[in-house]
């Protein structure tokens, strides 16, 4: 993998996370600092919080032809959709106690020869019996910015057809400060029984205390586990100027919908 997970920290509550520095070559960190997107090809996302988006959602026909004229960012988007990246990413969280029960039961359906063969599969063996003996994946990035003048994401679990989430930083060092913010933060809910959050509900950050939080800094990333109380949050950032973004990128491993 492009991905380095050696010596990663690991957390197991309130939820799964592990931390790993440094995640990329610090050539190939710098290659993909230099052909970040034009912010001219994001998408503001204000139902999040206040953040941007780039990705095989939001402004997605910019995002393809991003992706196609930009070597390392052809490279990277290959890496995320093979098997490899998201077998090693799994096998990297059985190694730590945090066994999704995936094993030999992924099916990756990230093409559509993929795609159809599973429906064949279906069709032949009847999909209860699929159901029980594979799990169909989906994996795909997001390109990620957030305003140095209160941007944020508020208190959620995501969404419950995610099963991982890796969040990688992207700036250079020395670029971003501790005391502009920007970190991403482990809340709970003040009120209790809103804990139990398995549809991704989202709240205030004024009803949530905040548990922990993990700085943000170069070359660094977050893997997180979906589960009913993965309750994070990116509080509003105070940087000094509104153009200085924390950019990131949100790689999620889900189930598709279809």
């Amino acid at each position: 993998m492009m991905f380095n997970l050696d010596g990663a920290d690991v957390r197991h509550d309130p939820f799964p996370i592990a931390f790993a520095k440094p995640v990329f070559d610090a050539d190939l960190y710098q290659e993909m600092l230099d052909n970040w997107p034009d912010t001219e090809r994001f998408q503001f996302m204000p139902k999040l919080g206040n953040k941007y988006s780039l990705s095989e959602v939001n402004n997605a026909k910019q995002y393809h032809d991003f992706i196609k004229s930009t070597p390392v960012w052809k490279r990277f988007h290959d890496e995320v959709k093979s098997e490899r990246f998201v077998r090693g990413i799994v096998d990297f969280l059985a190694s730590h106690n945090i066994d999704l029960d995936l094993g030999r039961k992924m099916v990756l359906t990230n093409t559509p020869g993929a795609r159809l063969g599973l429906r064949l599969t279906e069709a032949l063996c009847g999909a209860a019996l699929v159901e029980r003996r594979k799990t169909p994946l989906r994996s795909r990035f997001e390109f990620s910015m957030m305003p140095g003048d209160g941007g944020s994401i508020l208190p959620h679990t995501d969404a419950p057809a995610k099963l991982i989430t890796v969040v990688v930083s992207m700036v250079a060092p020395g670029e971003w400060k501790p005391e502009y913010g920007g970190g991403t933060s482990v809340v709970w809910p003040k009120d209790k029984t809103r804990s139990f959050n398995f549809r991704n509900t989202f709240l205030p950050f004024e009803e949530v205390d905040t548990l922990d939080c993990y700085e943000f800094n170069s070359n660094q990333c977050m893997i997180f586990v979906k589960t009913f109380n993965s309750w994070h949050a990116v509080e509003p950032i105070k940087a000094p100027r509104p153009d200085m973004f924390r950019r990131s990128l949100t790689i999620n491993i889900e189930v598709p919908k279809s």
